[in-house]
């Protein structure tokens, strides 16, 4: 390898065996030296990246601060560029490095080249960015938890006040009709209290998936009982479809949480004397073979039928005529960075958390979450997971 100046072997040796990356790069950005561990780094070959300048492997989004610094370094206005950004590696991937460039200047004062030293920081920066949004995630789930949990709660310390101070003169027909308000408000803030905790035990690791046998018409049924006056306090026709008995080998916790979330939402955004249909069914699906068997197959082979497999799923739907969603806001419902408090017809409140535990519990099970909806025409919340 040729360089641009002398170096004594001591010099060599770190250049070559050190831990860091080192380049030494000319004024017109391109590499004219790279040691062994910025290969490393980067994935390219030595010979591949003497071919190319700096920009060509730093992230689009931080190509416009480096070539400010760079500037800024042959115009004396800094005396070294330290700096963390993203490289992308030959094979496409992004690392985060902190890089370091200093100048070398001729006798004359006018800049030869650079010298850079580049440390791999991904591992670290990553678990930082991490922390960072689970710190963000943090402040922005409880500050709608407190907001949801408070609107229940003060139903009920009004309602109580009520009781206690007209109990004497109030009919039996309006007590009834405060009790079951106090019924429905305290289901409201169970519901959120069992997401909240479902959320935190399963992104802690202390949820254990235990699959077993389950019929869902029993489910189906045990959480039509379940809200059975919220149904009817919106005059709600619930009807339910299945093939039968419909058996499955899952998770009962999980699929519970997933379809009561699904028909408290539909219960949530139907309208007065609305409709919600809950459809169950066995579907059998074409699908291409497990890996190993695809090794094993000629390749010129693979569009021929017999290669496919059909697997079995079991479809569930829960279908509402109530408000449905705008299509803008359908591929973030199961998002939790776009996880917003939303209003039921009914003013009932939901962090939208429910949405996003069913995602990660159906998935857990290899199935799939989906909706078609629009705006005042409804939704339909689709879930397949496979059959064992």
């Amino acid at each position: 390898m040729n360089y641009p100046i002398t170096l004594s072997k001591q010099f060599l040796k770190v250049y070559n065996e050190g831990p860091l990356g080192m380049a030494i790069i000319g004024i017109d950005h391109k590499f004219i030296a790279v040691n062994n561990r910025l290969c490393e780094i980067t994935g390219y070959q030595e010979e591949e990246l003497l071919q190319k300048t700096f920009p060509d492997i730093t992230f689009p989004e931080d190509i416009e601060n480096d070539l400010k610094s760079a500037q800024q370094l042959y115009d004396n206005e800094i005396s070294h560029h330290d700096v963390e950004k993203r490289y992308i590696k030959k094979d496409n991937s992004v690392v985060w490095v902190r890089v370091t460039v200093a100048i070398v200047k001729g006798e004359d004062g006018i800049p030869q080249y650079n010298l850079a030293m580049i440390d791999d920081i991904d591992a670290k920066k990553k678990m930082v960015l991490e922390l960072e949004k689970m710190n963000n995630d943090k402040d922005k789930f409880f500050s709608i938890i407190a907001h949801d949990l408070k609107s229940p709660l003060a139903t009920l310390a009004g309602i109580s006040e009520i009781l206690v101070e007209e109990i004497n003169d109030l009919k039996r027909d309006e007590i009834k009709e405060l009790a079951e308000v106090i019924q429905s408000s305290t289901r409201m803030t169970l519901n959120l209290l069992e997401d909240l905790l479902d959320w935190s035990r399963y992104n802690s690791g202390k949820i254990a998936f235990d699959p077993e046998p389950l019929d869902l018409n029993n489910i189906i049924n045990e959480l039509a009982r379940l809200y059975r006056l919220n149904i009817a306090q919106k005059k709600i026709m619930l009807s339910v479809k299945s093939d039968g008995e419909i058996k499955v080998i899952a998770d009962r916790n999980m699929i519970y949480t997933s379809l009561r979330n699904l028909l408290s939402n539909a219960i949530k955004f139907s309208k007065i004397g609305g409709d919600i249909c809950i459809e169950v069914e066995k579907l059998e699906k074409e699908s291409l073979p497990e890996k190993k068997e695809i090794e094993t197959t000629n390749s010129n082979d693979m569009s021929n039928s017999h290669n496919k497999k059909n697997k079995s799923f079991v479809k569930i739907s829960v279908k509402d005529n109530g408000v449905g969603i705008k299509k803008e806001r359908i591929d973030s419902l199961f998002m939790f960075d776009s996880m917003k408090s939303t209003m039921g017809t009914d003013n009932e409140l939901g962090t939208g958390l429910g949405l996003i535990l069913v995602k990660e519990f159906i998935e857990k099970h290899k199935g799939t979450v989906s909706v078609e909806s629009e705006p005042d025409i409804g939704s339909n919340f689709i879930v397949e997971i496979p059959c064992v």
